[in-house]
């Protein structure tokens, strides 16, 4: 979520196809809004929660209180998206929040970075912390130039985003 993505797009080998998931009513995309009603027996629709679902459409009859998310319990339905299997679990890669949060931050800068390059590149040189007590000004030095640099780094590329 960090990254803003709220659109998915289905995998060409899924029973529904390569479809991107939009709302039947207004085409919205948010997959956190869109959910399901059924409408006959073997027909159901996507719909957003607000404000799709509760109009007064009255082509199709569908009940607000059949409406279901199509994320349950932070997975999407498995009738949308088949699920791995167990082996497939234990095989896949582990990976932190830390890792994530580092990897959508380089990827701001170069949207090609591979998890791989996450090690290469992910180290950054700790900053040491700033003290009460110098002993001299050299360590006084030591500890704020880091600080300085990369504050005016950061202060950089916010205004190079802005531009």
């Amino acid at each position: 979520m960090k990254s803003k993505h709220k659109e998915i797009t289905l995998h060409p080998d899924n029973p529904i196809g390569l479809e991107k998931l939009e709302c039947y009513v207004c085409g919205g995309k948010n997959i956190f809004l869109l959910g399901f009603v059924t409408l006959e027996e073997s027909q159901v629709a996507l719909v957003c929660r607000m404000p799709c679902l509760t109009s007064n459409n009255t082509e199709l009859n569908w009940d607000p209180n059949d409406f279901t998310s199509i994320i349950q319990e932070k997975e999407l339905a498995d009738w949308l998206v088949k699920p791995s299997s167990e082996s497939k679990q234990r095989r896949a890669r582990q990976i932190t929040y830390e890792q994530i949060s580092t990897l959508e931050e380089m990827r701001k800068n170069n949207p090609d970075v591979k998890f791989e390059n996450l090690n290469q590149n992910g180290k950054k040189k700790k900053l040491r912390e700033v003290l009460l007590k110098y002993e001299d000004g050299y360590e006084y030095l030591d500890v704020f130039l880091p600080l300085i640099k990369e504050e005016a780094e950061h202060d950089k590329k916010i205004k190079e985003s802005q531009v």
